[in-house]
């Protein structure tokens, strides 16, 4: 390569010295960049070595994750079946203040204030609905947040209810009983519901477990007695 720039700086003069001093630059530069890349491969651990390294990190991540995903799904489920639980009171309480001649939006106030024991799940949701009420929110958006906050089964009927009483002028106080009533049967068809599931369930842990023992209790004094019989004849 050396004799080749040489040779044609000879022949071109000038001017093939300015091409070759271009071209020793050239083939520098990529030498060096080509010491670069082999120092760098060199440094790299090597993938059949960085991968046993790295596999518990990524285990150890993959198991917290699913571990607080699991987490915060009992919490979810549980925070649910709490609300659920303290919701049919709820009715019945608004349902008495109303016909006692309360306004809803005293009823909010009232179980916010008074109701954190009876209800400490709903009067924490029903504080917020009022913060944001004392805030200047329109009562539409804010019984729809009150209903995303509780994310149970009928809260946004019920919410829808609230909106119907507010701007349509729909009497409250029969429309609340008819929905708690319709509640009621609800809870109890889900109940049933659940009662037939854990019977199917038992059902088929005693098929498993008791059948078997039971076979071989009624089973084993006659199949001994028949080889007793068979080691006898035998002889």
């Amino acid at each position: 390569m050396t004799a080749l720039l040489l040779w044609l700086s000879v022949a071109t003069g000038a001017g093939g010295l300015a091409i070759a001093a271009s071209a020793t630059r050239l083939l520098l530069a990529e030498r060096r960049l080509e010491a670069r890349l082999s120092a760098r491969l060199a440094r790299a651990p090597r993938r059949s070595d960085a991968l046993p390294a790295r596999l518990p990190q990524g285990l150890a991540g993959a198991a917290a994750l699913i571990g607080a995903r699991q987490w915060s799904q009992l919490l979810a489920a549980r925070r649910a079946r709490e609300i659920t639980a303290e919701f049919p009171f709820l009715l019945d309480l608004m349902l008495m203040m109303l016909q006692s001649g309360v306004a809803l939006d005293q009823c909010f106030r009232a179980i916010a204030r008074d109701e954190v024991v009876a209800l400490p799940r709903h009067s924490r949701q029903m504080a917020l609905l009022v913060a944001d009420l004392d805030r200047g929110m329109d009562y539409e958006p804010a019984l729809d947040r009150w209903a995303a906050r509780l994310a149970i089964p009928g809260a946004q009927e019920l919410a829808a209810l609230f909106r119907q009483g507010l701007f349509q002028g729909v009497e409250l106080t029969p429309a609340l009983r008819e929905f708690a009533r319709e509640f009621a049967q609800r809870r109890i068809a889900r109940a049933r519901e659940a009662m037939g599931s854990v019977t199917v369930r038992m059902v088929v842990l005693m098929i498993l477990f008791l059948m078997p023992a039971l076979f071989v209790v009624l089973a084993g004094p006659p199949v001994t007695a028949i080889f007793d019989t068979l080691q006898a004849g035998a002889r």
